[in-house]
């Protein structure tokens, strides 16, 4: 996970976790395993639009970043959709 200085530490976790299951998931749906050595998820400021390119997904830090403890239920659903898209 890429971020902002001081963004990275809890908040990017619950995303990371996320797209290792999503990764896994669809590794077994599809029969077929992820093509490529990594995946880099990227979070970028708020208001920016995201970008999927070959190995990394850019999505803005508003959907992908999730705080358990000040974020509420809805963040956390949102942030696992950007990353399942």
């Amino acid at each position: 996970m890429i971020t902002t200085k001081g963004q990275s530490r809890g908040r990017a976790g619950y995303a990371l976790k996320a797209a290792e299951k999503i990764v896994n998931y669809y590794n077994d749906y599809f029969g077929e395993t992820f093509p490529l050595p990594k995946l880099d998820l990227i979070a970028l400021p708020s208001g920016s639009a995201a970008r999927w390119k070959t190995g990394a997904a850019s999505l803005s830090s508003e959907h992908l970043l999730y705080a358990p403890a000040k974020s509420i239920h809805q963040r956390r659903k949102t942030s696992s959709l950007f990353v399942a898209h």
